[in-house]
């Protein structure tokens, strides 16, 4: 998907296109680790960082779904 692409998205979109490439980002990496001579330290603290910021991601589409729900007007009464 191009950029011009994703200015095109709604916020939702957008975070559900965020969370799908973290978690293909992870996968890559995860092959990467299986399949290369490369720091296998380095590389499991990349994974990591990418499953913190996939978490967050989740996190912020709670938020937004959450933003969206209706204001109990009784409770703000009291």
């Amino acid at each position: 998907m191009r950029n011009n692409d994703v200015i095109n998205l709604d916020p939702e979109e957008i975070i559900e296109h965020l969370i799908h490439k973290l978690s293909e980002c992870n996968t890559l990496v995860a092959l990467l680790n299986k399949k290369s001579e490369l720091n296998s330290t380095d590389l499991r603290k990349l994974r990591n960082d990418l499953m913190f910021t996939r978490t967050k991601a989740r996190n912020l589409a709670k938020t937004l779904d959450n933003m969206k729900k209706p204001v109990n007007a009784f409770r703000l009464s009291s």
